[in-house]
C-alpha cells in the first residue's frame, strides 16, 4: 500500500503541475495497469507529466532529495510531498518484499 500511495502522489502532483488549464488534465490521464498470474503481480503506474528530469539522475533515490526542492533552495515541503523520503523508502519496501 505504501508504495502505491507514493507513486500515485507523485503522479498526481506532477500531472497537476504540468498543465495549463483544467481541460488539459482530462487529456493526460494517470493509468494504472495490473497484471498477475498464479505467482506474481505487477502494477504499472504511468502519467504524461514529462518524467523525471535527466539532470536529476540517481539523486531521485537519495534521502532528502525532495521534489519540492528547486535550485538548491530549502524544500517547500507539505504534509504530502517534498520531504525526500517517499521514493527511497518505496524502493526499500519493494526490495524487501521482493
Amino acid at each position: 500500500r505504501f508504495i502505491m500511495v507514493e507513486l500515485l502522489k507523485n503522479a498526481f502532483k506532477a500531472s497537476v503541475e504540468n498543465i495549463r488549464c483544467e481541460e488539459e488534465l482530462s487529456q493526460k490521464p494517470i493509468r494504472i495497469l495490473v497484471c498477475s498470474d498464479e505467482y506474481h503481480c505487477a502494477i504499472r503506474v504511468s502519467d504524461q507529466a514529462g518524467g523525471i528530469p535527466f539532470h536529476v539522475g540517481k539523486r531521485i533515490w537519495s534521502y532528502m532529495y525532495g521534489a519540492a526542492t528547486q535550485d538548491g533552495a530549502a524544500p517547500a515541503a507539505t504534509a504530502l510531498a517534498g520531504w525526500g523520503v517517499g521514493l527511497p523508502i518505496s524502493r526499500l519496501h519493494a526490495r524487501y518484499l521482493g
